[in-house]
This record gives structure tokens, C-alpha cells and sequence, in this order.
């Protein structure tokens, strides 16, 4: 199974065409840039670490996630422990976040 078809295979995920790479989402949110060389996830700090990785990109939306750069040739197991986390991890910030945002809303129009 390729790589494509192993994101696509972690719940509620979908697929969409950005240029020349292709973006995986869960919950509305991207978890993982693929392109032809490179793996992009949007992995959690402590995961990272563990990557030994450097981020690529700080993520201002949510604190502790940042994008880490991986070689599609990275060793298979690895890579789908690391695919699984990113996604893990964008659904569960992504399922804290609708309540918090309906209850700022609640708080101002009060």
C-alpha cells in the first residue's frame, strides 16, 4: 500500500490537490503535506522531539504543533507511527476547539 492510500485509510480523512502537492485533512485541518520528495506533518512538540526532526514551520494555531519535515523514504514503520500521531493529534485539538470558540461567542453576546 502507498503512502496515499495509507493517510486516506486513518478515519475521516480526506484528500485535496494543493499545486503541486496534495494536503491530508481531518476535522477540517491539515495534518499532512505530501509531495513527490517530502513529508510534511503537523505533529505535536513532544512527538517531535522523538522525530529528532527540527520544525519547519511554528504553527500559530495551535500551540505545541509545528510542521516537521520528513523524507518520504523515511523507514516505513516510523513514518506510520508518525502519519498516525499528526493525525491523533489534529483531531483531538481540532474536537476541543468548536466548544471553546461557541463559548467566547456565548461570553461576548451576553
Amino acid at each position: 500500500m502507498d503512502l496515499r492510500q495509507r493517510l486516506l485509510a486513518l478515519p475521516g480523512t480526506s484528500a485535496r490537490r494543493l499545486s503541486s502537492r496534495e494536503g491530508f485533512f481531518t476535522a477540517g485541518r491539515m495534518f499532512a503535506l505530501v509531495s513527490d520528495r517530502t513529508v510534511l506533518l503537523r505533529l505535536p512538540t513532544p512527538a517531535m522531539s522523538h522525530a529528532d526532526r527540527e520544525p519547519l514551520i511554528g504553527s500559530p494555531v495551535a500551540a505545541g504543533f509545528s510542521w516537521v519535515p520528513l523524507s518520504r523514504s523515511t523507514d516505513g514503520p516510523e513514518l506510520d507511527r508518525l502519519v498516525a500521531e499528526a493525525h491523533d493529534a489534529v483531531r483531538r485539538f481540532s474536537r476541543r476547539l468548536p466548544r471553546s470558540r461557541n463559548r467566547r461567542r456565548a461570553r461576548q453576546g451576553a
